[in-house]
Formats: structure tokens, C-alpha cells, sequence
């Protein structure tokens, strides 16, 4: 497993920026684990969830109602703490942990969740680990999500995309991170996908459009590890810049006060009757 948010800087920014998911994601995964389930009574909660890479517990959040147990885990002791520290459920237990050597029974659980990190895994050990813990009737479920599509909040959208990702790509061309685990992510987990073994598995995807200031924006790449290396303030004071002419702003237009639309998309992956070995 690659780190990258370790630090206390990126986990503040990571739990103020990164609550994305659309409310009702995990509510259309549930219905995918309890169709898993035989005699299975709708009314009443699943047993045990186990989350692996739940960075500061965003999407153990959305999770956490449907369950009688959650088990959330990240690699990062400072996740972990900023996790316990906003932690509203007494069912929620939040731990220290990676995903190639989960810390649970063989067969102890209902469905493992990991959210925007796969693509950092040893996806081999990993799919062992998930194999051996989940229940006979268990799921997997992966979910992620890539750098949104934006425009200026009121306009067309077509005019501005096209220039954003010039600008953007250009960026990161200069930024330091995994190219591979990135193009994965870009692409929302296609290999991955393949790579689960199982022949029991869907994929779908969901959309979520918000509306924040530039400022805002740029704070959220500040989560994205692809910018946590000395040059990353450096590397968003020039795409504002880059942006604002290329959208033809004024260069001292307020980022505090410009509104931009983000166009989210997610994929989502429900596995069940994953083998032991790939």
C-alpha cells in the first residue's frame, strides 16, 4: 500500500473538503448485499461492516445506519484520530489498519467497504484478505470518484470545460505522484474491476453536481495527493491564475467570490463469492 495522507495538514483539509458522495450511494449498494442474502428481513440492520482506507470516515458516515457493527480502518494515525474525533455513532469504531493484512476473523463480515483508494492497495493481497473475511454471503464494495469537471456557476458549460482540463492536465503534468494508480482512477477502475476475482459483480455509475467558490475548490485539491509535495501552493497559485485567463477573468477577480458549478461522477462496484486467489 502507497501513503500519501499522512500528514496533519492534509487530514484537516481532507475531513473539511472530502464529503462528496451523493446521500443516497450508499443506500443502492445495500440493495445490492441484501440481495446476497438469503431470508434476508429488510427491516432489520446487517451485522458487521468493514471499511479499509476509511480516511477521516466520509463514507462510513453514509454507511454506518445500515449496519449493527462498523469497523473502519486507515493506514494513517491522523486520519484515524480526526475520525474518532468527529465520530457521532456508538456503533462506529474507528482503527488503525491496512488492507493487506485485515485484523478480523475469517468470516466475520457482511460487506467491506473501500472508498477512493483501491488503486493504492496490493490489489492480490487484498482481494485475499477480503476473500478470507467476508462472510459466505458477503460483498465487496468499491467506490471512487475522479477530479470534477467544472464551469462558472450561471453559464454554458461547454466553453469552459474544454480550457479547465488544459490547464489542469498541464498542472499535473508538473506534480509528482503514481501515474498508474491515477490513469486507474481516472478511468474509474476498469482493471480493477477485471481484477476482482469474481464472476458475480456489478458496476454503475452516479452523479453529483455542487456549487462552491473558487477559493473552495482549489482548498479541495489541496486533498488530492497528486499535490502534497513542497511545490503544491505554488502549483494552485498557478493554476488560479492559469484558469482565470484562460476563462478570461480578470486576474484579480475575488476566488472567494466567483461561483463554479463541479460535476462529480462515481462509480460504484458491488462483488460477492470472491475466490481466495487470483
Amino acid at each position: 500500500m502507497q501513503r500519501y495522507y499522512e500528514s496533519k495538514e492534509i487530514t484537516d483539509f481532507y475531513a473539511k473538503y472530502r464529503g462528496l458522495y451523493p446521500k443516497d450511494t450508499a443506500n443502492h449498494v445495500i440493495k445490492h448485499v441484501v440481495n446476497n442474502k438469503r431470508n434476508y428481513d429488510e427491516s432489520k440492520k446487517l451485522e458487521r461492516m468493514l471499511e479499509v482506507g476509511c480516511g477521516s470516515g466520509q463514507a462510513t458516515n453514509l454507511f454506518a445506519p445500515y449496519f449493527k457493527e462498523v469497523i473502519a480502518t486507515d493506514v494513517s494515525p491522523n486520519m484515524i484520530k480526526r475520525a474518532n474525533q468527529q465520530n457521532e455513532f456508538s456503533h462506529v469504531r474507528y482503527a488503525e489498519g491496512c488492507a493487506e493484512s485485515i485484523d478480523a476473523e475469517n468470516g466475520s463480515v457482511d460487506m467491506i467497504l473501500s472508498a477512493e483508494c483501491a488503486h493504492w492497495f496490493d490489489l492480490p493481497k487484498y482481494f485475499s484478505e477480503v476473500s478470507r473475511v467476508l462472510k459466505p454471503d458477503g460483498s465487496l464494495a468499491l467506490l471512487c470518484y475522479y477530479i470534477p469537471s467544472i464551469h462558472p456557476t450561471g453559464s454554458a458549460k461547454e466553453p469552459y470545460v474544454e480550457p479547465y482540463w488544459k490547464v489542469l492536465n498541464e498542472l499535473m503534468s508538473e506534480a509528482t505522484y503514481n501515474r498508474d494508480a491515477y490513469k486507474e482512477l481516472e478511468n474509474f477502475y476498469p482493471n480493477i474491476f477485471l481484477k476482482i476475482p469474481s464472476d458475480q459483480k456489478v458496476s454503475f455509475k452516479m452523479h453529483k453536481k455542487i456549487t462552491v467558490s473558487l477559493a473552495v475548490y482549489i482548498a479541495m485539491l489541496k486533498t488530492v495527493d497528486a499535490f502534497q509535495n513542497t511545490k503544491k501552493d505554488q502549483l494552485l497559485n498557478r493554476f488560479s491564475g492559469m484558469l482565470k485567463k484562460a476563462w478570461g477573468l480578470d486576474e484579480n477577480t475575488d476566488e472567494s467570490q466567483f461561483n463554479i458549478d463541479l460535476h462529480f461522477e462515481f462509480r460504484v462496484i458491488v462483488a460477492r463469492n470472491l475466490k481466495s486467489k487470483i
